[in-house]
C-alpha cells in the first residue's frame, strides 16, 4: 500500500507518520509541488498484517535472547555442579578410607579381646600378630 506524503513531515528520515495526508491531485499544474516549495513524495506504508509480522519477529528475538541467556547460565550451574561433585567425591573418599582404617582396627581390638578373654595366659603381643595376620 502507498500513500503521498509532504516530504517535509519526514523530517526524521521516514520513521514516523506524516502530519497530514494530501489530497490525490497534486499542486497547481500537477507538478508533485503542493506549494511553498514543499514536494510530495509516494511512500509504502506497512499492513496491519506486515505489522504484526514485525511484532512477533520482535517477541521471537526477545524468546532467543532469553533462551541464550538461560543456556549460559545453565551451563555455569552444570560447570559449578561438576566441581562441587568433584569436591564431594574427594572429600569423602578420605572419609571412607579413614572409616575403613578405623572399621579394620576397630575388628582387630574386638578379636584380640575375644581371644584374651578365651585364654588369659596367652601372651598379647602374639595375639595382636595373630589378628594382624589374619586381617592382612
Amino acid at each position: 500500500m502507498y500513500r503521498r506524503v509532504f516530504a517535509a513531515g519526514m523530517a526524521d528520515g521516514g520513521a514516523a507518520r506524516p502530519r497530514r495526508r494530501l489530497a490525490a491531485r497534486s499542486g497547481p499544474g500537477g507538478t508533485g509541488q503542493v506549494g511553498n516549495g514543499v514536494t510530495t513524495a509516494i511512500v509504502r506504508v506497512q499492513t496491519g498484517e506486515e505489522r504484526a509480522y514485525a511484532a512477533e519477529l520482535a517477541r521471537v528475538e526477545v524468546r532467543r535472547r532469553r533462551a541464550a541467556a538461560l543456556d549460559a547460565e545453565l551451563m555455569a550451574l552444570r560447570d559449578a555442579l561438576g566441581a562441587f561433585a568433584s569436591s564431594v567425591v574427594e572429600q569423602v573418599g578420605s572419609l571412607s578410607a579413614e572409616l575403613q582404617l578405623t572399621r579394620r582396627g576397630a575388628t582387630a581390638a574386638e578379636r584380640q579381646i575375644a581371644r584374651l578373654r578365651a585364654d588369659p595366659d596367652a601372651d598379647p603381643d602374639a595375639v595382636a600378630a595373630a589378628v594382624a595376620a589374619e586381617l592382612d
